[in-house]
């Protein structure tokens, strides 16, 4: 009895180690954090992401106001700087006759380009502003079968 007894006590550190290891804090890397799908929705066209200039994340560009809109909906994307390595984005859903829903994210560089560290919220940015792909944004009219394009405003 007592042998199963620090087996199972055995087994129970292991896993508590794992857990510390894998939940260290840092950002994802891009294979784990990229979405298998290519892709997205700009404004109400379905394109491949391939149609879309995508470029290099300037990190001084990126905070602002984005907008997506797709017939009565309007989605914003607010990006405000938190530290000199992470940025807020707070994204709002807009419908008329409906109260507005936003969801909070602080996202990171990641060799990929921009992500949360769950890969909730993940961004790259193209010619015109930025792609989003959220993974868990608790809003049926977000689907997680595509990237939704947001251009920059002025």
């Amino acid at each position: 009895m007592k042998a199963i007894h620090s087996r199972s006590m055995i087994l129970l550190l292991l896993i508590f180690i794992q857990a510390c290891v894998f939940n260290t804090g840092t950002p994802l890397a891009a294979e784990t954090v990229a979405p298998k799908t290519s892709l997205v929705l700009d404004a109400t066209d379905l394109l491949d992401i391939s149609d879309l200039q995508l470029e290099n994340i300037d990190l001084d560009q990126l905070p602002g106001r984005y907008i997506s809109e797709q017939g009565g909906s309007v989605l914003y994307l607010n990006i405000t700087p938190q530290t000199k390595d992470s940025w807020i984005v707070e994204r709002v859903y807009t419908e008329p006759s409906m109260q507005n829903m936003s969801k909070k994210y602080t996202i990171q560089k990641t060799e990929f380009g921009l992500a949360d560290k769950k890969g909730n919220l993940i961004v790259r940015q193209t010619s015109e502003g930025l792609i989003a792909f959220e993974n868990n944004s608790e809003l049926d009219a977000i689907p997680r079968d595509y990237w939704i394009h947001y251009i920059k405003q002025e």
